[in-house]
Order: structure tokens, then sequence, then C-alpha cells
């Protein structure tokens, strides 16, 4: 997701968080994976360097909040290709 898009360590745990709550159950391996690898500096992700005290709680707990918005589980049965060609408001409205 992230791959050859610059995304600073900040946005990386948002976006963790943010899928985290797409899914309906045990969000917290979502949200731990960030925390370990961007603010607590415990490698995870192979192709990242991990990094130390990144995370700011607000925006993380905003972007978990946003997800828990989300209608569906977006990690079971989902299949992201169909939704490509649409723009991104139109799939906001949606899910």
């Amino acid at each position: 997701m992230t791959t050859e898009i610059h995304t600073s360590a900040l946005e990386k745990i948002e976006i963790a968080a943010f899928r985290a709550s797409c899914q309906f159950e045990d969000p917290i391996y979502g949200i731990l994976f960030g925390l370990a690898q961007y603010h607590l500096n415990i490698q995870v992700a192979p192709v990242a360097p991990p990094q130390r005290l990144q995370a700011n709680p607000q925006k993380l707990i905003a972007a978990f909040a946003r997800g828990c918005r989300i209608k569906r589980d977006m990690w079971r049965d989902f299949n992201p290709w169909q939704y490509f060609d649409r723009q991104v408001e139109d799939r906001r409205r949606e899910f």
C-alpha cells in the first residue's frame, strides 16, 4: 500500500490504525503493528526500518475512529479491484 509512495512514519501509523479498525475481528493487531514498527522501534516489517516515538495519539485515535465508520469488513471477502476505477469520494460515501 505504501510502496513507492513517500509517507511519513506518522502517516503510516494512521494508515495502520484506519486499516485495523476496518477489520471486525481483533483490530488490535493492526494498531500494534504500527506502534511497534514506528513508535517502539521494533522491526516488524522487513522492508522498513523501525523508528522511535513517531505516533501522535490524537491522530491515531481519529484514524481508528474514521475506520470504525466503515460499514463492512475490509479484510474478508473484499475485492479491491472492483473499486479502482471509481472516484475516492464515491467509495467514501458507499463505505
